[in-house]
């Protein structure tokens, strides 16, 4: 079970049925200098932006608060990783303005 917001399943369910995701993903982080049908890279531009806001949440306060309660620690990186994310699409929304 996920404490995912409705909103985003649904947007995420969406993305997943896109013919193109990579477009809405920004397409790769790192482009290949190799084939790419051949060897995928993997990590797309909304998965580089989401780690690196993950880097700026202060995430030794979490378990400073939640202790080493494994259910509590899941929940708060959950949600962490869902606002990373909510970060990321911003970011790349408005990198689509430019």
């Amino acid at each position: 079970m996920t404490n995912e917001n409705p909103k985003r399943a649904k947007a995420v369910s969406a993305f997943a049925n896109d013919p193109k995701p990579e477009l809405k993903a920004g397409g790769p982080a790192f482009p290949p200098t190799h084939d790419p049908a051949s060897h995928p890279s993997g990590m797309t531009l909304r998965d580089y932006f989401a780690a690196q806001a993950l880097t700026a949440f202060d995430l030794h306060e979490v378990v400073v608060k939640f202790g080493r309660d494994p259910e509590k620690l899941q929940t708060a990186a959950l949600g962490a990783a869902s606002l990373a994310y909510d970060f990321a699409d911003a970011m790349l929304e408005v990198r689509g303005r430019s």
